[in-house]
């Protein structure tokens, strides 16, 4: 572009040169008296002359004789339309000129706002690293909170297993307990038949022996002193079978409460776990569900990000391919 325009610049000179020598040579009284043909140049073989003599020593010699005076009414108006059309194509260079220096201004002007634009990109690219970063983070975050109540939902099944373990090892004590108390009951019926066989035994032996040696005194006076002893034995064996029965009584009544109490609590931690379970259920489900929701709406901005970021990329890309372009 500099190249054209010192060459236009140069013609231009050269332009005005030969102006200001058509000027001068119209001025000159000795050019009014040649008569040039259109057609033939050979009257300018003069000017030719003087502009190479020009620059030479002045030589003392005799003037030359002017040459006889020629018209030149034929030359002069094509000289001036020469001129003219100088004028027009300088005109025309210059609105040239003018117009390439505001097509450059607004190419620089242009190539600015560009830098500035991926200015911008970039800082935005580096806005959204960080905002992406920012939701990675959040997103790990989630994450960790997912898992901690995916440990709390397992701590909660372990102790649901574990309530289902100890109502199972209830219902078998329970079982072992109502065994043991048949079995006592069961002991306690065997011992007072035993006893009351031996009672029935010895009062029949005692009626034999009596029957036996019911006619001597002596025997009579025994008699009556096993009969005493006899009826303080039975006395005793009936209190001892008194104070037994109401030991086993009072233990079998205890193990009876015991066990209406043990099913009481059986009952009460049935409905205590029941109510866990379904508030468990109910929580765990309310959680994964506000996790899923965080999950998925976290999701959906990690995708906007990228296509955000994929769309702010092919930009500064455009933008520095229009950069390198021109």
């Amino acid at each position: 572009m500099k190249t054209n325009q010192g060459s236009k610049r140069a013609s231009l000179s050269d332009t005005a040169d030969n102006n200001a020598l058509a000027t001068s040579s119209n001025s000159d009284t000795g050019y009014n008296a040649i008569d040039v043909d259109e057609n033939n140049e050979s009257g300018y073989d003069f000017l030719n002359a003087d502009h190479e003599n020009a620059f030479a020593p002045p030589t003392p010699s005799t003037p030359s004789p002017p040459p006889p005076p020629l018209p030149l009414r034929r030359r002069s108006k094509p000289r001036i339309k020469d001129n003219v059309a100088m004028r027009a194509m300088d005109q025309v260079h210059q609105s040239s000129i003018a117009v390439l220096r505001e097509t450059v201004a607004s190419r620089n002007a242009d190539v600015v706002s560009a830098e500035e634009n991926v200015a911008l990109h970039l800082k935005t690219i580096e806005t959204l690293k960080q905002k992406s970063e920012s939701r990675g983070d959040k997103i790990s975050e989630l994450k960790r909170r997912l898992r901690y109540h995916e440990e709390q939902e397992a701590t909660m099944e372990q102790r649901q297993n574990q309530l289902i373990l100890k109502e199972f090892e209830a219902g078998r004590n329970e079982r072992r307990m109502r065994a043991r108390l048949f079995q006592a009951v069961q002991e306690r019926n065997a011992a007072v038949e035993e006893l009351e066989f031996f009672f029935r035994r010895y009062l029949k032996t005692l009626a034999d022996q009596d029957q036996f040696h019911g006619q001597s005194g002596y025997l009579g006076a025994g008699l009556e002193a096993n009969r005493g002893r006899l009826a303080h034995d039975k006395k005793f064996h009936e209190q001892k079978y008194e104070i037994e029965t109401g030991r086993l009584r009072r233990h079998l009544n205890r193990a009876l409460e015991k066990s209406a109490s043990l099913e009481q609590a059986l009952e009460a931690s049935r409905g205590q776990l029941a109510h866990d379970k379904q508030f468990l259920e109910r929580k765990a489900e309310v959680e994964t569900e506000r996790l899923r929701r965080h999950l998925n709406r976290a999701l959906q901005e990690a995708r906007e990000l990228q296509e955000e970021n994929a769309k702010l990329k092919k930009e500064a890309a455009a933008a520095a391919a229009a950069q390198n372009g021109p």
